[in-house]
């Protein structure tokens, strides 16, 4: 509290998320919370303003009895924390200029938002790099990896070249069930738009083979949420450890985590898994997932 209050930037953003929430013996005090957030905001935190941002941006869905903090200007908070460098906000600008077709710069954010070891935006990176722009060259070795994180375009993308037997062994199979894959990871399905190639790809199948394929493919979100050697295991544990072991749990393991950690990398804490404040964001996201 006292290098908060003798004004240090980043104290202030981080004591202002931990009274928001309360934690180390720091009683809840969302007055406070605001003080200091606001505070760190006005001296150009990154990571406060992407705080603000995630809070206010048109499709936060944040209950009107939530706390928050009002914004009258969430675009200019993204380009305060994109002017900080944050890897956070560099990979949801680079979202946002992938919903506008701006596929180029979008990259370029993912890049650098990647470099610094920002999980999602290396994942994009290798989709972008080894499935959109070399086409002709196309390798499956990464995006097999980064498949286990369990992003549904990463794993589409891999079915694809199964598929077509580009940069991967042609095999329906392979093809089929990654498909089915991705549609477990997938919140509300891949949509109708996946309906028809997977029908095609399991025309060649058996009734018994096509449901062997079926349970294979609900079972991989449990297996790559054990691990050891997958993306997904790290963020999946939380699931395990507090009860939750379910597959609502483990499909929106990957971005809780990262969300979730937001806070203590970029206000520069090593290992914050155990902390309260840790726990309490997962389970927030847990049931507002589960809602």
């Amino acid at each position: 509290m006292q290098l908060a209050d003798s004004g240090h930037i980043q104290a202030q953003g981080f004591l202002g998320y931990v009274l928001s929430d309360g934690e180390w013996g720091i009683a809840k005090d969302l007055d406070r919370a605001e003080r200091y957030l606001i505070r760190a905001a006005a001296s150009g935190d990154g990571m406060t303003h992407v705080f603000l941002y995630l809070m206010n941006f048109p499709n936060a869905q944040i209950d009107a009895d939530e706390w928050f903090i009002k914004s009258d200007d969430y675009e200019a908070n993204l380009e305060i924390a994109l002017k900080a460098g944050n890897a956070a906000a560099q990979y949801f600008y680079a979202l946002q200029l992938r919903d506008e077709q701006e596929y180029a710069k979008s990259y370029d954010q993912f890049v650098k938002s990647a470099d610094q070891g920002f999980l999602l935006s290396e994942a994009m990176q290798v989709y972008i790099e080894d499935y959109e722009h070399h086409k002709a060259a196309r390798s499956s070795y990464r995006l097999r990896a980064y498949a286990t994180t369990g992003m549904p375009i990463v794993i589409t993308a891999l079915a694809g070249m199964h598929k077509y037997g580009i940069g991967a062994p042609r095999s329906y199979e392979q093809a089929y069930e990654l498909l089915l894959i991705a549609n477990e990871f997938s919140e509300d399905g891949l949509g109708p738009d996946f309906d028809e190639p997977l029908r095609k790809l399991s025309k060649p199948f058996s009734g018994d083979f096509k449901k062997t394929i079926q349970m294979r493919a609900k079972k991989i979100p449990f297996v790559w949420a054990e691990g050891p050697d997958t993306y997904l295991a790290p963020a999946a544990k939380w699931c395990k450890d507090s009860g939750n072991w379910t597959k609502g749990c483990i499909v929106n393991a990957l971005f809780d985590h990262e969300f979730c950690l937001l806070p203590y990398l970029y206000w520069e804490f090593d290992n914050p898994i155990g902390f309260p404040n840790y726990n309490m964001c997962r389970l927030d996201a847990h049931n507002s997932n589960a809602e």
